[in-house]
């Protein structure tokens, strides 16, 4: 399980960096009528498209699509031609399926007045990679950026999005957080920015909903008891409360949803305010709770470790503190020795493993790239942490979480500047070596 979690926060690092811009810069809306049957595995999508740019458009904008979609329309005011290549290379070998879909704007439009591009395509998605985490079946569906339902690209930064999903009526919808359903149509609605567009159908759906500490959060199950439910949601909620206190709770108010998705090959995955969960069954989180609280915990303490660019080696300072985070949270509940075991399993891991500073954080191609990416980001950089907060207590380490977090420390640059501000030069110098060196 733990290799296709780490191969999946890899995908996901890569899409959210080639999709990156801040949230105070949002400048995109979709608008998406969707007819799903999960039967015929047909999917249909009028999207209407609202670009604010915040600076002027290029000649040419750059989207992705799956593959199978038939194009019915592309059209706008300002639009001069488009082109869907569906014989070109992969647009990355993080979405097999994905095809270029180029838009060519009128050489005299205004390139900074926003621009509406209705975008309407139809097909039955039947083709994904093995281990893909999107697939569309007659049991279950689940859309997503890694079988790319929607124009997504570089141009879009991160969106908000609203749904009118059409479907059999024997299938249950969910996205993030809460739903409407009226007349047939399912309703949904994302106002927090994000660069992607999950939305999950099956019979057998159900929504479990509850508050704690000023948080609301949404499990959508599809298999489980309600009994496990209500210990998954609960857990979460405790992870949530401990992370707010020891890294600040300016989260509170926010909407958490966590998916099940019955799914055995793909891995976990997170966005913002989202966790999906695959592999789950009633006995395996009783018999191997840890071990899902580990996932859990792992993705919702990305919601505070998230700052840095996930592109460079850089990073560990996302990737390495969330592990961290979630290792200080299986000590608190299965004690001290669940978390040595959790230290001594990421020591054997990381032997004739490059040290963290400069290493190639991009090179996934190679065949030893995945296996040193998870080590640095998911085992090295968790034991550096270990030894630091063993130096400067568990309490001064959180104190440290909780001022980075305030002061969105995104460089490791800046991490050291404030080590050394709160522990002294020795202690920065000391740190600057281990991860220079170990």
């Amino acid at each position: 399980m733990k290799t296709k979690i780490v191969l999946s926060l890899i995908l996901l690092c890569f899409l959210s960096q080639n999709n990156a811009h801040s949230s105070d810069e949002v400048s995109t809306h979709f608008k998406i009528a969707l007819k799903l049957n999960p039967e015929s595995q047909h999917i249909y999508v009028n999207a209407n498209l609202r670009l604010n740019p915040d600076k002027p458009l290029p000649d040419t904008l750059n989207f992705s699509l799956h593959k199978q979609f038939t194009l019915l329309k592309v059209a706008g005011n300002g639009i001069h031609d488009f082109m869907f290549d569906k014989e070109a290379p992969p647009v990355s070998v993080f979405m097999r399926e994905a095809r270029p879909l180029t838009i060519i704007l009128d050489k005299n439009i205004n390139r900074n007045q926003p621009l509406d591009i209705v975008f309407e395509y139809e097909g039955a998605i039947t083709e994904w990679p093995e281990n893909s985490a999107n697939v569309v079946t007659e049991d279950w569906v689940e859309l997503g950026l890694y079988l790319p339902w929607f124009p997504s690209g570089f141009i879009c930064g991160y969106f908000t999005y609203e749904i009118e999903a059409e479907c059999d009526p024997a299938y249950q919808l969910r996205s993030y957080g809460s739903y409407i359903k009226t007349n047939g149509t399912w309703h949904f609605e994302r106002t927090i920015p994000d660069f992607d567009i999950i939305l999950v159908a099956s019979k057998s759906l159900k929504t479990m909903e509850r508050e704690s500490g000023g948080y609301r959060v949404f499990f959508h199950y599809e298999s489980l008891q309600d009994k496990t439910a209500e210990s998954l949601s609960n857990d979460l909620a405790n992870i949530l409360d401990d992370y707010a206190t020891w890294f600040g709770k300016d989260k509170k108010g926010e909407i958490f949803t966590v998916i099940q998705s019955p799914r055995d090959k793909g891995g976990d995955y997170a966005r913002k305010g989202l966790i999906v969960l695959s592999g789950l069954t009633d006995e395996k989180y009783i018999t191997q709770h840890e071990q899902f609280v580990r996932n859990l915990g792992h993705e919702a303490a990305h919601f505070w470790w998230n700052m840095a660019p996930a592109y460079s080696w850089e990073d560990w300072l996302n990737e390495s503190f969330a592990e961290y985070s979630v290792l200080l949270m299986i000590r608190k509940m299965f004690g001290a020795e669940a978390y040595d075991k959790w230290i001594a399993d990421k020591k054997a891991t990381v032997k004739n493993i490059p040290p963290i500073w400069g290493f190639d954080r991009n090179n996934t191609t190679a065949s030893e790239g995945p296996d040193i990416i998870e080590a640095n980001l998911y085992s090295k950089g968790p034991l550096l942490l270990h030894q630091l907060s063993s130096r400067i207590g568990d309490e001064a380490f959180k104190r440290l979480c909780h001022e980075m977090v305030r002061t969105c420390v995104s460089s490791t640059d800046s991490f050291l500047s404030l080590l050394e501000k709160n522990h002294g030069s020795e202690t920065r110098d000391w740190f600057e070596d281990l991860l220079k060196s170990y």
